[in-house]
């Protein structure tokens, strides 16, 4: 799959700087006010139930945010010389403030890179945007009857090996109700001087 050589990873690491470009305007939050209604019982009525799912609803897209995420994801990985295999992860993320997060990230493709394990950090900009930068490890199991395309008729034959990885993402999350939510995303990894792409979705839930 890849070569056996390791490469000098600063060129890689320096792409992290693409996180800090501002790709995306934060909205100007809107504070409505409004007057809670019911009756000398304290029943709710329909205004306030629809005060309620709006404020529901702005909870979850930017004016207040859930301290802790987890993601089910489900997508597909694309590397050139392989063909595209389905890929699965798990994906946690801890807020430290309305724009960052921090968190962690497994994901097993089948038959191509096997696994990774990451540390991704989250920016968000605002909306219901989402930029991820992520360092962490491509553990590979070779498979023995494989010449990986470095090789150029040399035979060198696909092997067990461990790569340092970075991981660029973007995801846009979308609303399901409650703390339930569904984020298509698309990712971009270095990994031993390749480029590969993973795009799908993540079935969120926020606590």
């Amino acid at each position: 799959m890849k070569s056996g050589c390791h490469h000098t990873y600063a060129s890689v690491v320096a792409v992290i700087c693409v996180c800090s470009l501002a790709l995306f305007v934060g909205p100007v939050f809107a504070q409505e006010h409004g007057h809670e209604t019911g009756d000398e019982h304290g029943t709710r009525t329909a205004d306030d139930h629809g005060t309620h799912e709006e404020g529901e609803e702005a909870a979850h897209h930017g004016h207040s945010f859930h301290p802790n995420e987890i993601a089910f994801f489900a997508g597909f990985t694309d590397e050139k010389h392989h063909d595209t295999e389905f890929s699965i992860g798990l994906e946690y993320e801890h807020r430290l403030s309305q724009e960052w997060g921090v968190g962690g990230l497994f994901e097993y493709t089948n038959g191509l890179r096997n696994y990774i394990l990451a540390v991704p950090f989250y920016f968000h900009p605002g909306g219901s945007w989402k930029i991820i930068g992520a360092p962490g490890i491509e553990f590979h199991n070779g498979r023995d009857d494989v010449v990986t395309p470095h090789s150029e008729g040399h035979g060198e034959i696909d092997e067990d090996e461990s790569y340092f990885l970075f991981r660029l993402g973007v995801a846009y999350d979308i609303h399901l109700g409650g703390s339930w939510g569904l984020a298509p995303a698309i990712d971009l990894d270095f990994v031993d001087s390749e480029r590969v792409w993973v795009y799908g979705a993540a079935l969120t839930y926020g606590f």
